[in-house]
C-alpha cells in the first residue's frame, strides 16, 4: 500500500512539472488581473451549478460550462503556487470544488 501511495506521488508531482510551464502565461495573466486562487475556485463552483441547470436544457452549453468549471479547477493551485500563498480557507474551497466534479 505505502508503494503504492509512493507511486502516485511521483506520478502526480511528474504531471505538475509538465503541466505548471504550460498553464505558466494563464496563471501570470490572472496574477496581473490580481485574481486570488479562491476566486477561481469560487468561479468553477459556479460554471459547475450552470453545468448542472443546463444538463437537460442544452447539453453542449453544459458541456461549456463543465470545461471551464474544470479549467478553473486546474488553474487554481498553479496560481496559488504561483502567488505563494495558501489558506485553510481556499483548501477548503478547493475539496468542495473538486467533490463536485463528476468522476
Amino acid at each position: 500500500m505505502k508503494y503504492q501511495i509512493a507511486i502516485e506521488g511521483k506520478l502526480y508531482f511528474a504531471i505538475r512539472n509538465i503541466r505548471e510551464p504550460i498553464l505558466r502565461p494563464i496563471v501570470k495573466f490572472f496574477a496581473f488581473l490580481k485574481f486570488q486562487p479562491e476566486l477561481l475556485s469560487y468561479l468553477g463552483v459556479v460554471f459547475m451549478l450552470h453545468f448542472v441547470y443546463f444538463l437537460k436544457i442544452n447539453p453542449l452549453t453544459s458541456f461549456y460550462f463543465l470545461i471551464i468549471s474544470l479549467f478553473m479547477d486546474l488553474l487554481d493551485g498553479s496560481l496559488a503556487r504561483y502567488l505563494k500563498v495558501d489558506s485553510d480557507l481556499g483548501k477548503f474551497t478547493d475539496v468542495i470544488a473538486d467533490n463536485l466534479h463528476p468522476k
